[in-house]
C-alpha cells in the first residue's frame, strides 16, 4: 500500500484531505528564536536569521509561508500561506525599539483622528427629508458597528493589522433584504485566504455613468476565507468574499446546504501594498535591521548583566593561598553586577619554593601587581549600528523622527514642514484607503455610494494659534469671511462651542450685508419718490378740474397722549 502523498505546507504537513499532521522543526526553531530574543536569551538560530548577507532567500527559510495552508492546488478550500508567519511579524514588531513606536504613531494619526460626513449634494436640497434621513442612517452605522465593538476599536484593530502584517479583514453581516446590518474587525493573525472557486458566477454591478446609474453584467470568481481556531489550527470557520450572494456552509466551505440565517458571512479584505494575494508591509524589506537591533540590545544587556569587562587584572609573582583564589573568584563571579562593582579585594600570597636560589635556599618574596583595565561604564556596543537600524526602520514607514519624540535637530520651521509633508504623503493617502472602503462597501446601499453624504476621516490638526488669529484678523478686516465662518474656525482651532447665526446675514461677509442694506434703502427711497410724484400729478389734475379751489390734504389726527396721574395715598 502506497503512503499518501504529503507535502510541506508552511508550518504543517498536510495530507490530501488537508488534515494537520505535524509542525515543522524549522518554524518551531524560528519562533523559539524570536521568543529567546524577547526574553533576552541567546540562541544558535541567530546566525541563521541574522546572517552576514541577509537576503530574501535566506529569510524565507525561516519566515516565508510558515503558516497553516497550501497554494490551493486541487482543493480551493485549503487555506493559502501568507508571505510571512503572522506570529513572527507580531513578535518582531513588539521586540524592536523603534518599529513599535513608529507604527503606534501611524495608528494614532491614521485611525484616531475622528471623522465627519461631507455633504456632496446640491445646496438647495441640503434640508430635504431624504438628505436628513440618509445622514441619520450613515451616522447610525458608524456609531454602533455591531453593538459590541466600537468604531474606534474597529479602526485601531484595522490599522494595527495593516501596518504589522500588510493586510486587514472586516466581517460583514446582512439582513433578510440583503442590506448590511453589522460589521466588525477580525484579527488578521488568525485569518487565512483560500483559493478561488472554479465556478464563475454571473453578477450585475451598478456604476455611475454621466450622473446616472448603469449596470455592468459580467462573470466573477469568488474566494473563500478561513478563520483558524484559538491554537491557530484547523478546523476553522469559512467565510465568503464580499459581494458573493450565494449561500455557503461556514463549516465545510461548500455551496448550498444551509439557509440564509446559517450561511457564512462576508469578508472585506484590504491590502496595504498589493504585492501578494494577502498584501505586504512597508517594513518587511528591513527585517534584518529589525532583528539585528534586537540582537544588539541583547548583547549589551548580557554585557551589563555580567558586570562589563573586568576593571582590574591581578598579576601574581608567587603562590596564592587557597583563600585568596576563592576571594578572586567571588570578586568576579558571585553576586550581581551591581554588587561586584565596588567590592574590596584582599589577597595573601607566599613565595614560590620552586624558585629558591643559593645554598641557603632563599625563596623570593611574592609580588602582586594590580593593573587597571579602564572604566566599566564607558559606553555600550553597536551604538552606530543601532542608530542606522532605527533610521532604516523609520525610513521604511516614511516617518520623521519628530513623531517618535526625537526633536533635537528640529526648529519650529523644520518641524512644521516635516509634519505637513508627512500628513500629505503618508497619513492622508492611508486614511483615503480606509475612507474608500467605508464609502464604496460598508456604507454603500445596493452597491452604490451614498448620494448626498461622504464619509471622510479628519486630517491631523497642523495649526499655529498665533498665525490663525493673525490671518483671521486680516480676513475680517478685508471683510472676506462671514460671521459663521469665523465661528467655525474658532471652534475648530480653539475647541470652542459657539453657535452659528441662523439669520441670512450670518452666512455672508459683512460687506455683502451692508451692500444689501444700502440697496434696499435705495429701493425704498425710490419707491417713496415714485409715490410722491404720483401724488403731485394727481393733485395737479384735481386743481385743473376745480379752478379757484385749493385741494386740501387730509392729515390724520393723532390722539392726545394721556399723562399719568400721580395718586397721593394718605397714611
Amino acid at each position: 500500500m502506497k503512503r499518501p502523498i504529503q507535502r510541506r505546507v508552511g508550518a504543517t504537513l498536510n495530507g490530501p484531505n488537508g488534515t494537520i499532521l505535524r509542525r515543522t522543526s524549522k518554524v518551531r526553531s524560528a519562533l523559539k528564536h524570536i521568543d529567546d530574543l524577547l526574553a533576552g536569551k541567546d540562541s544558535p538560530q541567530t546566525k541563521l536569521i541574522v546572517s552576514k548577507s541577509i537576503n530574501s532567500e535566506e529569510l524565507s527559510k525561516h519566515l516565508d509561508a510558515p503558516s497553516i495552508g497550501t497554494l490551493a492546488g486541487e482543493n480551493y478550500l485549503n487555506p493559502i500561506a501568507p508571505p510571512y508567519h503572522p506570529e513572527i511579524m507580531d513578535k518582531a514588531v513588539k521586540g524592536n525599539n523603534t518599529l513599535l513606536q513608529a507604527l503606534n504613531a501611524l495608528v494614532v494619526n491614521c485611525g484616531n483622528v475622528g471623522h465627519t460626513f461631507e455633504y456632496i449634494g446640491k445646496e438647495e436640497e441640503k434640508e430635504s427629508p431624504d438628505v436628513i434621513a440618509e445622514k441619520e442612517r450613515l451616522e447610525g452605522y458608524v456609531q454602533s458597528p455591531d453593538g459590541c465593538q466600537t468604531f474606534r476599536e474597529l479602526k485601531e484593530g484595522y490599522w494595527w493589522d495593516m501596518l504589522r502584517f500588510g493586510y486587514s479583514f472586516i466581517e460583514v453581516g446582512r439582513d433578510g433584504e440583503g442590506k448590511i446590518s453589522w460589521y466588525r474587525h477580525i484579527d488578521a493573525k488568525c485569518m487565512r485566504l483560500c483559493g478561488y472557486d472554479p465556478e464563475e458566477v454571473p453578477v450585475s454591478r451598478p456604476v455611475m455613468r454621466g450622473g446616472k446609474i448603469d449596470y455592468i453584467n459580467k462573470k466573477e470568481k469568488f474566494r473563500r476565507y478561513m478563520r483558524l481556531n484559538e491554537k491557530l489550527q484547523r478546523p476553522g470557520t469559512y467565510y465568503k468574499e464580499f459581494g458573493d450572494e450565494r449561500l455557503v456552509d461556514p463549516k465545510k466551505g461548500s455551496k448550498g446546504g444551509v439557509n440564509l440565517a446559517e450561511s457564512a458571512t462576508e469578508i472585506i479584505h484590504t491590502r496595504l501594498l498589493p504585492l501578494s494575494c494577502y498584501g505586504n508591509t512597508e517594513w518587511e524589506n528591513n527585517f534584518g535591521s529589525v532583528l539585528g537591533a534586537r540582537e544588539a540590545e541583547i548583547v549589551n544587556l548580557s554585557f551589563f548583566a555580567g558586570g562589563g569587562k573586568p576593571s582590574i587584572v591581578v598579576l601574581v609573582s608567587g603562590v596564592l593561598t587557597d583563600e585568596s583564589i576563592t576571594d578572586i573568584e567571588d570578586k568576579f563571579n558571585s553576586g550581581g553586577a551591581k554588587e561586584r562593582v565596588h567590592r574590596a579585594l584582599v589577597l595573601e600570597a607566599s613565595g614560590d619554593q620552586s624558585l629558591s636560589t643559593g645554598i641557603e635556599g632563599n625563596i623570593p618574596s611574592p609580588k602582586i601587581d594590580i593593573k587597571e583595565l579602564g572604566s566599566n561604564n564607558k559606553d555600550t556596543f553597536f551604538l552606530e549600528y543601532d542608530k542606522h537600524c532605527a533610521e532604516k526602520v523609520r525610513s521604511s514607514v516614511r516617518l520623521p523622527s519628530i513623531f517618535l519624540g526625537q526633536s533635537e535637530n528640529y526648529n519650529y520651521a523644520t518641524a512644521q514642514a516635516s509634519i505637513e509633508c508627512t500628513e500629505n504623503q503618508v497619513f492622508g493617502p492611508k486614511r483615503d484607503k480606509f475612507d474608500d472602503m467605508m464609502n464604496n462597501k460598508i456604507l454603500a446601499e445596493q452597491g452604490l455610494p451614498s448620494k448626498y453624504w461622504k464619509f471622510t476621516s479628519k486630517a491631523t490638526k497642523i495649526t499655529d494659534p498665533a498665525g490663525v488669529v493673525s490671518a483671521l484678523t486680516a480676513l475680517t478686516a478685508a471683510q472676506a469671511v462671514s460671521p459663521n465662518q469665523a465661528i467655525a474656525i474658532y471652534n475648530a482651532i480653539f475647541g470652542g462651542s459657539l453657535a452659528e447665526y441662523e439669520e441670512e446675514w450670518g452666512k455672508v461677509p459683512a460687506f455683502i450685508t451692508e451692500m444689501n442694506a444700502a440697496q434696499q434703502a435705495a429701493e425704498t427711497a425710490a419707491a417713496s419718490q415714485e409715490k410722491m410724484t404720483e401724488f403731485k400729478v394727481k393733485n395737479t389734475s384735481n386743481a385743473s378740474k376745480f379752478p379757484g379751489k385749493r385741494p386740501v390734504a387730509t392729515v390724520a389726527k393723532t390722539p392726545p397722549v394721556k399723562k399719568p396721574v400721580r395718586q397721593v395715598v394718605s397714611k
